[in-house]
């Protein structure tokens, strides 16, 4: 696609991994000689390990080079992630309504409004779900901002440990 920057070097890494991930198998099959530790093992690991571990070197240093070029269009993200009219967001809403109505009713509440026209204002409108969440805690659940969890985090860590700043 011409509007994609680096296309071949995503599809090589992601390829690569395939590679990679089929080191896994050869490698874990030595796991139950371990104890022994006889060349009946090191002949599989000689081949598996090195292969591996340059592969991956090599995924990271082109995944750098395209993350570093990465533009990010964050009104097409917002644009796209609100697309669904917060139906992305049903399993949350539920789960959160399943630990006050139960697992059962709370499906069947998120059954019901799922197809409708206006996804959210249905969830406002019912009875159930507002005796169950405040408006807050439902504006909360629908965003999909929230759903990040702990990358942020993570990324940071991963960025300081390597000495780089993400400011």
């Amino acid at each position: 696609m011409p509007q994609k920057r680096n296309p071949h070097k995503s599809e090589r890494v992601c390829g690569l991994a395939r590679i990679v991930r089929s080191q896994l198998d050869p490698t874990m099959e030595t796991v139950s000689l371990e104890h022994e530790r006889d060349l009946t093992n090191s002949s599989t690991e000689r081949i598996t390990i090195p292969v591996a571990v340059c592969l991956t070197h090599y995924m990271l240093s082109e995944m750098g080079g395209v993350l570093s070029k990465l533009a990010v269009d964050e009104e097409s993200v917002r644009r796209n992630l609100n697309a669904g009219g917060g139906r992305q967001c049903a399993e949350r809403v539920m789960m959160a309504l399943a630990g006050k109505l139960g697992r059962q009713e709370a499906h069947e509440i998120l059954r019901e409004h799922a197809g409708g026209a206006d996804f959210v204002a249905a969830l406002k409108g019912d009875s159930r779900v507002a005796a169950a969440l405040t408006s807050a805690e439902l504006d909360a659940l629908l965003d999909p901002a929230t759903y990040v969890g702990l990358a942020p985090r993570i990324v940071e860590g991963v960025l300081k440990s390597h000495g780089i700043n993400n400011n």
